[in-house]
C-alpha cells in the first residue's frame, strides 16, 4: 500500500484547495492557512481568534456628528466590536481638513475655521474604520456695548467713546468692525473711530452698530449732553462748574436715652403734735364791797 500523504489529513477545505497542486505548493498553502489562523489576534496581540478567519471588526463612533464654534474644543471616541475577545486594538484618528478641524490621537478636536470636515477613525490596519462629520460655525456678533452710556460736554470739547462686541459665547470679538453715526449731527459729530466733538448746547444721541452682514445689525446708543456756557456781565463766557451729584447725608438712627425708673421718695408718717391739756385759770372769789 502506498504511504499516505500527511497532507491528506489536513482539514477537508485545505485538501480541496490543494489536491491539484504539486507537493511543494500544497506545503506552502498549508503554512499560509495556519499563519492566517494564528494571526487572527490582530493589533491587540491575541494569540488566537477562536479559529475565525478574518473576523468581523466594527468601530462605533461617539458622537455620531459634531458641531463646534471656531476656537472651541470637542472630543470624539470610537468603540471596537470584534468576535475575537482577546483583541485590544489602538484607534487612529485623522481629519479630512485639518485647517477646519484638527484631531489628535486621543480624539481631541479643535475647531479652527468655519467649514466642514470629516474625522476618520481606523483600527486593525484600516480593516475597521468609521467617520464623524464635523461642522464648524463662525463666531457671530450677538452683543454690542458702547460706553459711557451718558456724558456731558461743553461746546468744542472732544471725547473718545468705547465699544465692545461679543459673540454667541460672550467672548470679545477683537477687531470687529463698528459703524458710528450721530443722530443729532448739528449738536455733536462723531468720527469713524468713535471720537465725538460737541458743537452746540443740547442733547444728542450717538449710535454704534455692527455692519449689515445679516438681516439686522446690532445697535447701542450713547447720550451726550452739551451744556451752554454762562455769560458773565463782562461778556466773557464762563464754564459752569460741574457739580457732582450729592447724596443726602446718612443720619444714623437715633436711640432714645434710657431713663431709669424713678422711685417716689419715702415720706415718713407724720405724728400730730401732743397738745397738753389746758387748765382754766383759777379766779379767786371776789368779796363784794361793804
Amino acid at each position: 500500500m502506498a504511504p499516505t500523504d500527511p497532507l491528506q489529513r489536513e482539514p477537508s477545505f485545505i485538501g480541496r484547495i490543494t489536491n491539484a497542486a504539486p507537493r511543494a505548493q500544497r506545503i506552502l498553502l498549508s503554512f499560509s492557512v495556519l499563519a492566517a489562523l494564528a494571526g487572527c489576534g490582530g493589533e491587540g496581540g491575541g494569540e488566537s481568534c477562536d479559529g475565525i478567519v478574518e473576523p468581523i471588526r466594527v468601530l462605533t463612533p461617539t458622537p455620531a456628528s459634531l458641531t463646534l464654534d471656531v476656537g472651541v474644543q470637542g472630543q470624539v471616541t470610537a468603540s471596537v466590536s470584534s468576535r475575537c475577545s482577546t483583541e485590544r486594538p489602538s484607534v487612529q484618528w485623522t481629519s479630512s481638513d485639518p485647517a477646519v478641524a484638527s484631531v489628535d490621537g486621543d480624539g481631541k478636536v479643535v475647531a479652527l475655521s468655519a467649514g466642514a470636515a470629516t474625522l476618520v477613525a481606523t483600527a486593525f490596519g484600516q480593516q475597521a474604520r468609521t467617520s464623524v462629520p464635523v461642522t464648524v460655525r463662525p463666531r457671530v456678533a450677538t452683543v454690542i456695548d458702547a460706553t459711557p452710556a451718558l456724558d456731558s460736554l461743553m461746546p468744542a470739547d472732544t471725547r473718545a467713546l468705547l465699544v465692545s462686541v461679543r459673540d454667541q459665547r460672550n467672548d470679545v470679538l477683537t477687531g470687529s468692525p463698528v459703524v458710528w453715526r450721530s443722530l443729532h449731527p448739528t449738536l455733536v459729530q462723531v468720527s469713524a473711530t468713535g471720537v465725538i466733538t460737541a458743537l452746540a448746547s443740547g442733547t444728542a444721541l450717538i449710535e454704534a452698530a455692527t455692519p449689515r452682514v445679516a438681516a439686522d445689525s446690532l445697535r447701542d446708543t450713547v447720550r451726550i449732553v452739551v451744556r451752554a456756557p454762562v455769560i458773565t456781565p463782562t461778556g466773557q463766557p464762563t464754564v459752569p462748574p460741574t457739580v457732582p451729584p450729592t447724596e443726602p447725608p446718612t443720619t444714623p438712627p437715633t436711640t432714645p436715652p434710657t431713663v431709669p425708673p424713678t422711685t417716689p421718695p419715702t415720706v415718713p408718717p407724720t405724728t400730730p403734735p401732743t397738745v397738753p391739756p389746758t387748765t382754766p385759770p383759777t379766779v379767786p372769789p371776789t368779796t363784794p364791797p361793804t
